[in-house]
């Protein structure tokens, strides 16, 4: 409709100009979607690989950012009981948003184990970049869609509601998914849903341990225990009794 408005108030000439404008706007819009659905996920033997060739990789791939804002973080601060991410310049909105903070879950475990958080060395965010993921053949959308497949996967072994307000707002805050033009996480899952589409392709047992334990800590309320097992590689969120 919006086209059609267009061409009946232009010149024939400009009306073609409309059209191809309009049309490479669209066509980028599905390319961006088609690359974030498809990138491929970074299963259990890559990520050892890349984790041990550039560490700094396992704190940006448990936040689920692109690698251009994990690069422009402007500072961390790590203590006993949790880590602190400050934020970096958001595209959309020139207010700085809040540090995402980032506890320490060990005490939740059964058996005991170390939290993804505590496991994670300090990070030097500059360290990463685009060419550390194509050398195991992964895009730039690959750590943000294989977190979010961890999560979706997780959420629905342990019968997580996605959907509750609480649970919503911590997956967008975490994953940088903020309301257009401001900092304040969205409501919905749209995003999350876009990354995620393909989750139930990917059992517990082809995902990295690591990173189904930091979905987990991301998912689990106060009133939930972890599960882990890294022989079988799986985790399971619980009621706390």
């Amino acid at each position: 409709m919006v086209l059609k408005g267009v061409l009946r108030n232009t010149s024939p000439s400009h009306a073609g100009h409309e059209t191809r404008r309009v049309g490479l706007t669209a066509a980028r819009a599905a390319l961006a979607d088609n690359q974030q659905c498809q990138a491929p996920i970074i299963t259990k033997r890559p990520f050892l690989k890349i984790v041990k060739e550039v560490p700094s990789t396992r704190q940006m791939m448990t936040l689920g950012w692109r690698i251009s804002s994990y690069r422009g973080i402007p500072g961390i601060r790590v203590k006993r009981e949790s880590t602190e991410i400050c934020m970096p310049q958001h595209k959309s909105c020139v207010n700085a948003s809040e540090p995402i903070i980032i506890p320490c879950r060990c005490a939740d475990y059964i058996p005991s184990l170390v939290c993804a958080r505590c496991e994670t060395p300090y990070a030097t965010p500059t360290k990463v970049d685009i060419t550390t993921f194509k050398t195991i053949g992964c895009s730039t959308h690959s750590a943000r869609r294989t977190y979010a497949v961890c999560c979706r996967r997780i959420a629905s072994d342990s019968e997580i509601d996605i959907f509750d307000p609480d649970t919503t707002f911590r997956i967008n805050q975490r994953f940088c998914w903020f309301k257009r033009g401001t900092t304040k996480p969205a409501k919905g899952l749209k995003l999350f849903s876009r990354y995620s589409g393909d989750w139930s392709n990917f059992q517990q047992s082809v995902l990295p341990f690591f990173l189904l334990k930091a979905a987990a800590e991301l998912l689990a309320s106060d009133t939930h225990m972890i599960v882990a097992d890294s022989k079988s590689n799986t985790v399971q969120i619980i009621k706390r009794y």
